[in-house]
This record gives C-alpha cells, sequence and structure tokens, in this order.
C-alpha cells in the first residue's frame, strides 16, 4: 500500500525495471529500497504502527541494515535512526549465505559441516551395507540438495562430498576405508541397471539447475523470472557473459556442455502454441530455440507493435489459422523476400484453436520438466559416451553376496537370495 501511494520507493531491477520492495519466506522477510530519508521514515512507521495495533514490541535486536554501496556514516546514521545493527552483505536467507562468491568453497562449508555432522552420530560399526546405502539415498545425498539447486557446486566440493560418502559406505569396524569392491561409477548406477541407485552429485546439480531454465519459460510472470528476465533477457539460449554474475555465467555453461542437461536442453523442449493470447509473437521463443526478432531484426524494427501476441497476428479462417503480421509501412522488395521466409517458418508450427500456450519437455510423459528423468537420462548418456555397459542383476547380486562373507566372517549372519 505505501508503494501504491509512493510512501516507499522500492529498487528497480535490469533493463525493465522491476521494482522490488519486499521479499518474504516462512517468517523471516526483507525491505529493499533506496538510501532516502523517506524509505526510512516509512520503515520506522510501520513497525511503530505494528505495535500499537498488535499490542506487541518489535525485537529490533533481531533486524539488521544492510547498505550495497553506500558510505559507512551515512549506513550507521540509519540504523540509529531505526534503532537496528549494522549487519554486513554476508547473512543468511534463508539457509543461504547471501552475497557469498558461490564459486568459493568457503560458501559450501556449511553444507560440508552438515553432512559431517550427520556422520558423527552414526557408528558404522553398528550399521549394515545395506543400511548404509539407505542412509547415503535418503539422508546423506538430502543434505546439499538446498544448495545444489541454486548454485553450481565447485568441483572439490562435490569430491568433499564423494568422499565422505565412500568413508561411510566402505568403512570398516575401526573407522578406516575398509575395501572397495566395486567403482563409484557402478554404485551410481540405477537399481534395475545393475547399480545402488546413489546420486551422481556431479550431474544431480546440473539437473537441479536445468529446473531454472524451465522455470524462465513456465513461469514468465513470477517475479524472479521477471527479474532474470529484466536483467539478462528473454532468450532461450542463455548467453552469459564476463560482466555477468558468476551465478548466471554457471547457469550460462550449461548451455556450453553437450548431453541432455547442456545443449540438448533447449531442443528438448518446444512450445505448443494454442489460442496464441499468451506468447508474444517477436520476444517469445515459440518457434526454435531462438526468438524471432535475431532472427529478422530489420522486420522487428518494421513491425507496428514489438510486444504483440501470436493472436494479433492472424484470424481463423473456419478450422484453418491466416497469418496477418502488419507493419507500420509497406515493405520493400527486398524485405519481402525476408517477409516469405518468415511466413514459412512460422506457418510450419501447429495450432489449437480453444486451447491455452504450453511449454512441452519431450523427455518426460507429463510434458513438464523432472528433475529425476532429467538426471536419469544424463546418467545413462554419460555411460554411453564413455562406451561402458551395465552390470546385469546377476553381478550386483555376486558383489553383495562377497560384501556379505565378509560381514559373516565377522560374526554378522545374514541371507541374500538371487531374483
Amino acid at each position: 500500500m505505501v508503494v501504491n501511494v509512493g510512501l516507499y520507493e522500492g529498487f528497480k531491477m535490469g533493463g525493465l525495471g522491476i521494482d522490488i520492495s519486499i521479499l518474504q519466506f516462512a517468517d523471516d522477510t526483507i525491505l529493499v529500497c533506496n538510501s532516502n530519508i523517506n524509505n526510512l521514515w516509512t520503515i520506522k512507521s510501520i513497525l511503530r504502527c505494528f505495535e500499537l495495533v498488535s499490542s506487541l514490541r518489535v525485537n529490533f535486536q533481531k533486524i539488521s541494515l544492510v547498505g550495497i554501496n553506500i558510505q559507512e556514516q551515512v549506513l550507521v546514521a540509519a540504523a540509529n535512526f531505526i534503532s537496528c545493527k549494522v549487519d554486513s552483505i554476508l547473512f543468511f536467507y534463508p539457509g543461504v549465505l547471501v552475497g557469498a562468491n558461490p564459486r568459493r568453497c568457503a560458501t559450501w562449508q556449511c553444507v560440508i559441516d552438515a553432512v559431517t555432522k550427520r556422520l558423527a552420530n552414526w557408528k558404522i560399526k553398528h550399521i549394515f551395507f545395506v543400511g548404509r546405502l539407505t542412509l547415503i539415498n535418503f539422508v546423506l545425498n538430502s543434505v546439499p540438495i538446498y544448495m545444489l539447486s541454486l548454485y553450481k557446486a565447485p568441483k572439490k566440493v562435490i569430491s568433499k562430498l564423494l568422499s565422505l560418502e565412500k568413508s561411510f559406505l566402505w568403512g570398516n569396524n575401526s573407522g578406516d576405508r575398509g575395501i572397495v569392491w566395486v567403482s563409484w561409477e557402478e554404485i551410481c548406477k540405477p537399481k534395475k541397471e545393475g547399480g545402488l541407485g546413489v546420486k551422481n552429485l556431479f550431474l544431480f546439480n546440473k539437473a537441479l539447475l536445468c529446473k531454472w531454465k524451465w522455470r524462465r519459460v513456465q513461469e514468465p510472470n513470477s517475479l524472479r523470472v521477471e527479474v532474470l528476465n529484466s536483467k539478462y533477457g528473454t532468450e532461450l539460449d542463455i548467453q552469459s557473459s564476463i560482466t555477468d554474475s558468476a551465478w548466471w555465467q554457471d547457469l550460462g555453461s550449461l548451455s556450453r556442455d553437450v548431453g541432455t542437461l547442456g545443449d540438448g536442453f533447449e531442443s528438448n523442449i518446444s512450445k505448443i502454441i494454442g489460442d496464441g493470447s499468451r506468447t508474444r509473437f517477436w520476444t517469445d521463443c515459440w518457434c526454435g530455440p531462438i526468438c524471432l526478432n535475431p532472427r529478422f531484426p530489420r522486420l522487428f524494427l518494421l513491425a507496428d507493435d514489438r510486444y504483440a501476441m501470436i493472436s494479433d497476428y492472424g484470424v481463423w479462417d473456419d478450422n484453418e489459422w491466416c497469418w496477418k503480421v502488419t507493419w507500420r509501412r509497406d515493405l520493400l522488395e527486398r524485405e519481402e523476400i525476408v517477409a516469405r521466409s518468415l511466413y514459412e517458418l512460422i506457418s510450419s508450427t501447429p495450432y489449437r484453436r480453444g486451447a491455452e500456450d504450453q511449454w512441452k519437455w519431450s523427455l518426460d510423459v507429463s510434458g513438464t520438466f523432472v528433475v529425476k528423468t532429467a538426471y536419469l537420462e544424463a546418467l545413462e548418456t554419460s555411460y554411453v559416451e564413455r562406451g561402458e555397459e551395465f552390470l546385469d542383476h546377476s553381478d550386483l547380486v555376486n558383489l553383495l553376496q562377497r560384501c556379505c562373507k565378509t560381514l559373516a566372517s565377522k560374526g554378522v549372519l545374514f541371507h541374500l537370495e538371487s531374483p
């Protein structure tokens, strides 16, 4: 309300000027604003009104003021005015160290410490091999998921997490690493392919990050996507530069990789056009992985409405869609040739009358991007590229039987039957 009446001025992001004034998650709130006295008075007034209405007192010890590119004396004066403390840009919200460089191993130390703390409470000598495997799949691999879904983990961090998992899986009663019965690549294979289903954290990290690519096309009206598009553009194929943030560069590096989670991601998604009322003709990626405006820059400049929807550029004649793209002036002969190429391209896309526009991911039967499906597809592709073959189930049973014999020699007995 205070934003609408002009009493509070948020921060505008990117070229489109997306206004950010408040971010909330559970019971955590971040107020974002420019540094001016009016915003400080508004914040102080809101906090005071809350106390009067609720008969509760605000704990100012839990409120922190963080400044970016603001002089220290100005920041201290503002904190004294609101009666709160000054904090640095490095703070946790929620559970993520905001402002830290995700490429530094120190940023991931909290994840490594959390996994190490879990392992400290588990006694290897009291847990069988199957129990260790279950704990790795459902506990250890779940700890770093939140961070892995946001940032691309450095190789040293992945190696450290794998080292902790391997030591726990192959550990002996004395606490040291025991005999390694099979390579970790075989352990990471799906169970139906002869493996034990332990996640390959490197590929799983990529699959989680690809979810951001899917959100950009599936949730164009969400705040996070609006901010990304305003700052970096709406192109489906992410092209990052050295001036972009480290997070965006890491996300763009996925497109330079080969495979399902790399350059194959864009080729596996397509826009299914319905009535065309939710897809912009020039600036949305609906006719291939690239928008029409960079393909036909001259025609884009001549369009009468550069942000028109597909439904604005045609009409239904019975059950047939007829294109009628309008221009600011009559096209020249050389422009007519380019326009014919445009019509040939857009005429090859099917349309559905009375249906909504939607995106489809071809690798899952649901048509939506699923992290599990993407991960398994990338995992299978990685083995095929190395020319390896999957173990059959009999080989896995033989492996487990060897483990059983070792445990039986130490007084642990149980029976394993072949499927």
